[in-house]
């Protein structure tokens, strides 16, 4: 069962940023987006110290076209093991939008498994900002993805 509130704030967070068994996951996603509004990039570009992506577009149920549906447990399972988080661990979820709705639909999902200990960012990732915690950035150089397509290495059947 969940606490009475789901709510962690970035005062006590910032205190479990050591611990081991705490995963923060960032879960931003919009609908609707436009070119170049790409989540995952933008996680990469600012995020909570140590936090990992949940890509939320991905983790859902495959047999329907309706978006963040409940994936199955076989496919959260699998999401779990690759993002390495165990249901002993503490799990904070956040997003980067004003009302932190998909961090609430990722703590959702934990809850729904049978996580015990997941809780929601209060003001998700523009508070812990604000409050100039501790983040992490990558800086995204264009010339180091300059990839280009050299035909004679590829044969294609016509």
């Amino acid at each position: 069962m969940m606490k009475a509130s789901p709510m962690i704030s970035s005062a006590e967070l910032a205190l479990l940023l050591l611990k081991n068994n705490v995963k923060i996951l960032d879960s931003s996603t919009r609908l609707g987006r436009q070119a170049g509004d790409c989540p995952a990039m933008n996680f990469r570009r600012c995020r909570v110290k140590g936090a990992h992506y949940l890509d939320l577009d991905g983790l859902c149920d495959q047999k329907t076209n309706l978006p963040f549906m409940l994936p199955s447990r076989d496919h959260f399972v699998f999401n779990m093991k690759r993002l390495d988080i165990k249901v002993s661990d503490k799990v904070v979820c956040y997003d980067t939008s004003p009302r932190n709705v998909y961090g609430f639909r990722a703590a959702w999902m934990f809850h729904a498994m049978g996580h015990k200990d997941v809780s929601v960012l209060d003001g998700g990732l523009l508070k812990w900002i604000c409050e100039e915690k501790p983040v992490d950035e990558d800086e995204i150089e264009e010339s180091d993805f300059n990839y280009k397509l050299v035909p004679e290495r590829v044969v294609s059947h016509d």
